[in-house]
């Protein structure tokens, strides 16, 4: 498939593809006899981790490494395992910020609620 296939297919944009394969995220996409990039599952399968490691935290940077890792043996799986370590780490707390924070949004939605009962509203304007 050609690039705005491939684009539709993994909901990224053309130049987000192309700013993959410029940086080193994809690497060595095929092209056809009149230089059009060809994805084929291979490249949807590295795009598809791609996105899933940026969306889990990890800067194109760390994903960059990690995907080098991926390439090394022994060494390299026990680097990658750090860096997930690390990239957990860091979602743990912000998903307690997160509960934090929608804890005082619902302490603030609660006293809105309350004073729009108290001064004699049937209804929380919006």
């Amino acid at each position: 498939m050609f690039i705005r296939e491939m684009a539709k297919r993994v909901h990224l944009s053309e130049d987000t593809l192309r700013y993959y394969e410029k940086i080193g995220l994809l690497a060595h996409v095929p092209r056809d006899a009149g230089g059009h990039r060809v994805y084929g599952e291979v490249e949807i399968e590295e795009v598809q981790k791609i996105v899933y490691l940026k969306a889990s935290g990890l800067s194109l940077n760390d994903i960059r490494n990690y995907l080098e890792l991926m390439q090394r043996g022994k060494e390299g799986k026990e680097q990658q395992h750090i860096l997930l370590l690390a990239t957990q780490k860091t979602l743990l707390r912000k998903m307690v910020e997160l509960q934090q924070s929608l804890k005082k949004i619902n302490q603030l939605l609660y006293t809105r609620h309350q004073t729009c009962m108290t001064a004699g509203s049937q209804t929380v304007p919006e």
